[in-house]
């Protein structure tokens, strides 16, 4: 369904209007400057870019559909916002040290087939950020989830955080979840965290 265009008959409405919020909430949690340039990866068909374009930040978008980036070129001209969209696989990238913030938003990491896969995605973030940029990544808080389930959802999220520089040192609540910056010391593998399993990245 997500490359079909019922998808965005079903959700790009509501989906959008929540995206104005999140983008909101993430410019405030990590107090971002207009002279960041931010990646998001896994973009969809671009309502968290082209929210953060509307606010004046560089931004670029890939996703691996070529129906959603084509869909996110549409909407960014409609919105008369400037927003490089390309068709990417989220686990080969080919940046190195572009961007200051890499975004991935909408519950978009963990669903490939091996493990493997995951590493190579987290290493092509880690690739892609200049030194001591910063990667968000939105995920479920699935202890948070369990603890207060009730039907028919809960919206509760968990946002993690990784630096590529600097040490453990601190866990900050935000208005959309919590931040985790890991020790990422300059020669040596980063530990990404998700979900309490430790993935690393050698």
């Amino acid at each position: 369904m997500y490359n079909r265009d019922v998808y965005f008959h079903l959700y790009e409405e509501s989906d959008s209007t929540l995206a104005q919020k999140e983008v909101a909430d993430v410019v405030n949690l990590l107090s971002l400057q207009p002279s960041v340039r931010i990646l998001d990866l896994c973009c969809g068909y671009g309502r968290h870019s082209i929210e953060l374009a509307k606010r004046g930040f560089e931004v670029v978008g890939v996703d691996i559909s070529q129906k959603q980036i084509q869909h996110a070129k549409e909407k960014a001209k409609d919105h008369r916002v400037n927003v490089t969209f390309q068709v990417k696989d989220a686990r080969k990238l080919s940046f190195t040290n572009d961007f200051d913030i890499i975004l991935n938003m909408f519950l978009s990491f963990g669903y490939f087939e091996d493990e493997k896969e995951d590493k190579n995605m987290l290493q092509g973030v880690y690739q892609s950020l200049k030194p001591n940029g910063r990667f968000l990544m939105d995920f479920w808080n699935r202890e948070k989830e369990i603890r207060n389930f009730d039907l028919p959802t809960s919206n509760t999220k968990k946002i993690f955080l990784f630096a590529r520089s600097g040490n453990l040192t601190h866990e900050k609540e935000g208005s959309i979840g919590k931040i985790l910056s890991p020790s990422l010391t300059e020669g040596k593998n980063p530990g990404i965290t998700q979900s309490g399993r430790i993935l690393s990245l050698n």
